[in-house]
């Protein structure tokens, strides 16, 4: 309280905790907690999980949109960069779970929205630590994985190289292989190739994710800008 000096307090609310059940969004629990820290004088930085906690119906529809890496793990809960419909939804999330604050009156005391990029905000998305069962209380030591193996990335790895290159000829050249066509094109492993064609496959993993974490500031933005105007960074 502010006898400890405190004087904000960061409260987090999830996508997969508000809509259970497609379409049908219920009250964050959160509305209550901040009706006390309004009435207590305090301020919040609010941090609205999205695509790092996406509800469990969305996953059971696309079954192959879990994050793969290169050791064929699947992720725990976080979703591929390019899940159909993904954008739509997130949108429709995020408007749903700010409009609750404005309608609660509460969100007039939060100055700050953490863009969710990955659990904490961190543009890492996935952190590894996330990504085991005892992962808050054992965060595993060691590298970061490359999380670029799911159908999807697959798929998008071939769209990618044949706009880039143009012909399969013209992209062996360029990587000393021997690929019959695009579509017999997959990522390939950490240390299985080098120079031109690995340094394509890292370019294109950059490009997707940084993508992706700019969609996600315009997805927060739109919806920050409309109940909030320019007051909340």
């Amino acid at each position: 309280d502010k006898e400890l000096g405190i004087r904000t307090i960061r409260v987090g609310v999830l996508w997969g905790a508000i809509e259970r059940k497609e379409g049908e969004f219920t009250r964050p629990l959160e509305v209550s907690y901040l009706q006390q820290i309004k009435k207590a004088g305090l301020r919040v930085k609010l941090s609205l999980g999205a695509v790092s906690v996406v509800p469990d119906w969305l996953m059971q529809r696309y079954p192959d949109a879990y994050l793969i890496n290169e050791e064929g793990k699947r992720a725990v809960s976080s979703v591929t960069y390019l899940m159909p419909e993904l954008r739509e939804k997130l949108d429709i999330a995020l408007d749903n779970m700010l409009k609750f604050f404005a309608d609660e009156g509460v969100l007039d005391i939060v100055d700050i929205i953490g863009i969710d990029m990955g659990p904490a905000g961190e543009p890492l998305y996935p952190p590894n630590w996330t990504q085991v069962s005892d992962g808050l209380y054992n965060p595993p030591s060691g590298p970061e994985h490359f999380w670029m193996y799911d159908p999807y990335m697959q798929a998008d790895f071939k769209r990618a190289m044949q706009e880039k290159y143009g012909t399969i000829e013209a992209a062996n050249e360029a990587w000393g292989q021997h690929y019959a066509s695009f579509e017999a094109l997959t990522v390939p492993m950490p240390e299985t190739v080098k120079g031109a064609m690995w340094n394509d496959v890292l370019t294109w993993y950059r490009d997707v994710k940084r993508r992706f974490m700019e969609e996600n500031v315009q997805s927060y933005l739109k919806v920050i800008n409309k109940y909030a105007g320019d007051r909340v960074k």
